[in-house]
């Protein structure tokens, strides 16, 4: 074999090597999660029932839309189906009132079709969401979304 063409045979095979492996766990963690899901927001004693919208982002990453109650969260996924929402500006519109401020969370999506997250969102500013910081420090309130995944 000359040795042009045993270095064309080495590089076909390095190249080959390098190739892409498919989607990282994260990333087909949040394939596997995206679709629409029936859900239930809870806070304060108080529900509502939306529809939340999972795509994927970039890197692994989730995007949420929901209908009514949040403005669009990024989430980052990891590996068995865990998400985390990173700090990140967000409205909320829910029957304990509307609330501006910064919020972050962590949750699942289950291969069987289930979703659980707690979003805690903060604001410094005025709401009228019916829970009040006693304190004087900043207002907090606890999401909790809970639901399954439409077939």
């Amino acid at each position: 074999m000359s040795r042009p063409l045993g270095l064309a045979l080495v590089l076909a095979l390095l190249c080959a090597a390098c190739g892409d492996d498919g989607p990282t766990s994260s990333a087909a963690d949040a394939m596997r999660a995206a679709g629409t899901y029936d859900v239930t927001i809870e806070a304060g004693g108080k529900t509502d029932p939306d529809v939340m919208y999972v795509g994927v982002g970039t890197n692994g990453t989730v995007l949420l839309n929901f209908l009514h109650s949040f403005s669009q969260l990024r989430g980052i996924s990891a590996m068995g189906g865990a998400v985390t929402l990173l700090s990140q500006a967000v409205q909320v519109e829910h029957a304990t009132g509307k609330l501006d401020g910064a919020g972050g969370g962590t949750g699942t999506f289950s291969a069987d079709g289930m979703v659980n997250l707690k979003i805690d969102v903060s604001s410094s500013g005025t709401s009228d969401a019916g829970v009040v910081a006693g304190d004087g420090g900043p207002l907090r309130v606890t999401y909790t979304i809970t639901g399954t995944k439409r077939p």
